[in-house]
């Protein structure tokens, strides 16, 4: 924290696609210390028929497509709903995230035979779907470290990323006079 600001790593990664979509995106974050959400998450998905937009702060999830207007929903993380008894019931993404979560921790270790890690993956994201996630962030982190050492020493952020059947190959070519095997190196092995 720096002068009552929190302040965190900003990151920008421009992904662009064979059939011709590229997608921005931005990870920062510069909010005053005593802000009710300091961390804010959102998205917009901008294409030739539509539009796509949510923001965590304001619970909100717009959405726009040609010949069908604009329309708003309110995807609350949680809330209370009414019952028809008149009791209260507390829902939301968020808890539903928690509630898959101990779904999966009791059938594994209550339930009779006890269910086994495959059993319940289709309940939520395994880490093998998470990998590809993950292997991108990295690359992203990698092009940002030397993209920034790289203007600390006054030569341009000419670092890349490409994905592809091969993998992912981080491109940097400040080092073409150490070769070919410098200048593309694969961090990932699998196909993107």
């Amino acid at each position: 924290m720096r002068d009552g600001i929190n302040a965190y790593d900003a990151v920008q990664v421009r992904v662009d696609f064979d059939n011709g979509m590229s997608i921005n995106f931005h990870n920062n974050w510069i909010t005053p210390s005593d802000f009710e959400g300091p961390v804010n998450q959102g998205h917009e998905i901008v294409g030739a028929d539509g539009k796509v937009e949510s923001d965590q702060q304001y619970r909100g999830f717009r959405w726009w497509n040609k010949g069908g207007g604009s329309r708003t929903s309110n995807n609350h993380f949680t809330r209370d709903v009414l019952r028809a008894d008149g009791t209260k019931a507390y829902v939301g993404y968020g808890v539903d995230s928690l509630t898959v979560g101990l779904v999966a921790i009791c059938r594994v270790k209550f339930a009779v035979p006890p269910a086994g890690r495959d059993d319940v993956a289709h309940l939520y994201p395994t880490a093998e779907e998470a990998r590809i996630t993950c292997a991108i962030v990295d690359a992203a982190a990698k092009v940002r470290d030397l993209n920034f050492k790289y203007l600390a020493e006054g030569k341009g952020a000419t670092v890349t990323a490409r994905f592809g059947p091969d993998g992912i190959t981080i491109c940097d070519p400040n080092r073409a006079s150490e070769g070919a095997e410098k200048v593309f190196q694969r961090i990932y092995e699998k196909a993107i």
